[in-house]
């Protein structure tokens, strides 16, 4: 057979070393790998399963993993698929996945992913467009792929993260992880790369001899390279320093693996200038760097792994289709018990084991991958880590063809996003128009008053518009009207019956409560949702609106809910109680009694008269709407001033430690030099205290809360001493700046 067009298997020689090799062994070479094996076992010991347990007893190994025993010795075929460009190309690598997946590599550079038992497909790539796939090592971020000349690092999903090339990444062959973010590789080179992937950098070159690195294997202690000529080279880790050297065929390697203290290899050996398949496994004591006795094997060696949950079970597979369990600690000769893969003709090139052992992944050069588990519950991992899944599709509703009931708003629109939509009218047949407001009555904008950029003006008598309403017009049919009988468009345009229908949802409800109060009246009746309300059946209830205003006002009830303060009656206090009552009621009524107890003693709300008596709440004389614009407006600078002065404090705390300052220094010149107030008579102070009293006086005629504020700071002037006016001076300065 010609192997030009077939992807060789790691152990095969490569090109370079096929010149070396002479014609004739060659020739013989393809000979016995195309199917003209010498010393064949017969077919009889071949497909006997009863050879099986007489070798291998499960029950023996439950100490060493318990319940992983259980069928090892009898893998089944599981399935078989043709992989993508299975018809062109060949299976080149294979290796399992933390996430219960099974990655596939073939010799075309495409890269496929296979999710659980029934391998089904998850996500395929093309990763190089010539080269094939040599190596594949799942990491956290990806999949690392590695091909003649570059490496690539893609998600699981496909979507590729970096393609990294070098210029001395000619014949790349293998790679292996040295740390989380470190990768080695190496190839048929004297050239050995040690690549960052995270930062996309080189960190060392190191030179091995001729013919370079075919395998890598690592250990506890060494990283271990097997090369075409046959040698086993131990590396130390940290300088990639050559510490031992096993010469293990005179031929070539084909595969090694090792566990523990052990190495097996496989390979070929030159024998009468010809290179023939070594039947003898050749194993090593890794203590003593020394050759243990070989074991003797009925099929021909091409891959091997150790099943790492036994400490001597070693599985051996052909190129021809067949693999093999053997004990590595069993003195006797090794029965003729082999299983089958069914190939069709086409050789073995890639081989894989699952962490748990239940599952093998075999891959052909006809460019199907096979699969063999063992057990009634095979898995590929222990503790597999959650596998990524594409989102799901929305399904939409089914709506039959001949359904007149179904809107056809139930189908999603599907906006194009690019150009118009075939309904779209043209630009030069369309255009916006606006709808006019209402005219405003000339009356109303005469009396008019403008406060804040508001207009605010009374509604004329007989304008037929009432609080909130417009007219309603109904087009009445002149064909069906009846003489002497006409409906008005609105019940305010019955004459001069000032009755006006309000909605039952908007009436007010009586609340009829019995001997316990609010504790047996049941609110959830009236409010099924889980906004709360407000008590309405107290004084000042009129507040309630605003309050629940200012309860959705998300920074004020942010900040009202951090504010804490020592003084008595502060209503940002119980502005912030409040609005935590009614985020842990979930529906039921609060009262706002604390807060309107704390209004009442303010004495500027009583001077601009926003207290109300139970009697005159009851009057429908009160306006309600300049009520409670003027309550909104003190609320603001009560808050503000109450709110706002402990900020002040705060930022202005260098302006008060320098004004402290200037104040010692004052009064250290008073001390030296008497000052002006000193040498004023106590009579003086109580004429200008009068003047003080009758100045606030005339400005009380004009603005009665102005006037009352100036006369108390007039007081608190003459009480506090001069370093306290100096501080008092420069918070009022802060609060102009603020």
């Amino acid at each position: 057979m010609d192997y030009r067009g077939m992807q060789m298997p790691r152990g095969f020689p490569p090109p370079q070393m096929q010149g070396r090799m002479g014609e004739g062994m060659m020739n013989q070479q393809r000979d016995m790998m195309g199917g003209n094996m010498m010393n064949q076992p017969p077919p009889g010991a071949m497909m006997n399963p009863q050879m099986m347990p007489e070798h291998f007893n499960p029950n023996q190994m439950e100490g060493y993993f318990p319940g992983a025993a259980q069928g090892l010795t009898e893998y089944h075929d599981l399935t078989s698929v043709l992989v993508d460009g299975g018809d062109r190309f060949g299976v080149s690598a294979l290796t399992f996945d933390k996430q219960d997946l099974l990655w596939m590599g073939n010799s075309g550079g495409h890269v496929t992913g296979y999710y659980g038992l029934e391998m089904q497909k998850y996500t395929s790539f093309q990763v190089h467009m010539t080269e094939d796939i040599r190596q594949m090592i799942p990491i956290q971020r990806g999949i690392l792929s590695l091909t003649r000349s570059t490496l690539n690092c893609s998600l699981r999903r496909g979507l590729s993260l970096f393609n990294y090339k070098s210029p001395c990444m000619q014949e790349m062959q293998c790679m292996i992880m040295t740390s989380p973010n470190t990768v080695l590789m190496g190839g048929h080179q004297t050239k050995v790369l040690q690549l960052d992937i995270e930062g996309m950098r080189e960190i060392r070159q190191v030179d091995v001899p001729e013919p370079g690195c075919a395998i890598f294997r690592s250990s506890n202690k060494y990283i271990c390279a097997g090369d075409t000529s046959g040698k086993v080279r131990l590396y130390d880790p940290a300088t990639l320093r050559a510490e031992h050297v096993l010469d293990a065929h005179n031929g070539t390697l084909s595969d090694f693996d090792l566990q523990g203290n052990l190495l097996v290899t496989c390979g070929f050996s030159a024998r009468q200038n010809q290179m023939t398949v070594d039947r003898f496994l050749m194993v090593y004591d890794m203590r003593v760097m020394r050759a243990m006795a070989p074991i003797q094997i009925i099929i021909d060696p091409m891959f091997l792994r150790f099943v790492h949950i036994y400490s001597n079970k070693l599985m051996i597979v052909s190129q021809a289709g067949q693999f093999q369990i053997i004990d590595t600690n069993s003195l006797a000769p090794t029965p003729l018990s082999m299983q089958p893969v069914n190939t069709h003709g086409s050789f073995i090139t890639s081989f894989d084991i699952s962490e748990t052992c239940h599952v093998l992944a075999f891959g052909d050069s006809g460019g199907y991958l096979h699969e063999f588990a063992s057990g009634e519950h095979p898995v590929f991992n222990t503790f597999p880590q959650p596998t990524e899944f594409a989102d799901p599709t929305e399904q939409l509703q089914f709506m039959h063809i001949n359904d007149e009931m179904t809107p056809y708003s139930v189908i999603p629109m599907c906006y194009p996003e690019n150009g118009k939509m075939l309904s779209d009218w043209p630009d030069h047949l369309a255009q916006n128009v606006y709808r006019k407001p209402m005219p405003v009555d000339n009356e109303i904008l005469r009396s008019m008053k403008v406060q804040h950029n508001v207009g605010y003006a009374k509604l004329p008598q007989g304008s037929g518009i009432g609080v909130n309403q417009i007219p309603y017009n109904i087009g009445n049919d002149k064909k069906g009207s009846k003489k002497g009988k006409s409906v008005p468009e609105s019940p305010i345009g019955r004459g001069e019956d000032p009755f006006v229908v309000v909605p039952k949802r908007y009436q007010k409800v009586d609340l009829k409560y019995s001997k316990l109060g609010l504790e047996d009246f049941d609110f959830r009746h009236y409010n099924k949702t889980h906004f709360a309300g407000l008590e309405t059946g107290i004084p000042n209830a009129y507040c309630n609106c605003m309050l629940q205003v200012l309860y959705y006002i998300e920074p004020l009830r942010v900040a009202l809910l951090n504010h804490l303060c020592k003084k008595e009656f502060c209503l940002s206090c119980e502005l912030g109680f409040l609005f935590h009552m009614l985020d842990s009621q979930k529906g039921q009524t609060c009262q706002a009694t604390n807060f309107l107890r704390a209004f009442r003693t303010i004495p500027e709300a009583s001077a601009l008269g926003l207290v109300l008596s139970e009697n005159e709440e009851n009057e429908s004389r009160i306006n309600l709407l300049r009520l409670i614009q003027s309550w909104s407006r003190f609320i603001f600078h009560q808050v503000h001033s109450e709110a706002g002065k402990k900020v002040l404090v705060e930022d202005c705390k260098k302006v008060e430690e320098a004004a402290a300052d200037e104040a010692e220094d004052q009064k250290a010149d008073k001390d030296d030099k008497p000052s002006t107030a000193e040498s004023t008579p106590p009579k003086s102070k109580k004429k200008k205290k009068k003047k003080g009293k009758k100045k606030g006086k005339d400005q009380a005629d004009d603005d009665k809360s102005d006037g009352k504020r100036e006369d108390d700071e007039e007081k608190d002037k003459e009480s506090i001493s001069p370093d306290q006016s100096v501080n008092l001076e420069e918070e009022r300065s802060c609060t102009s700046v603020f």
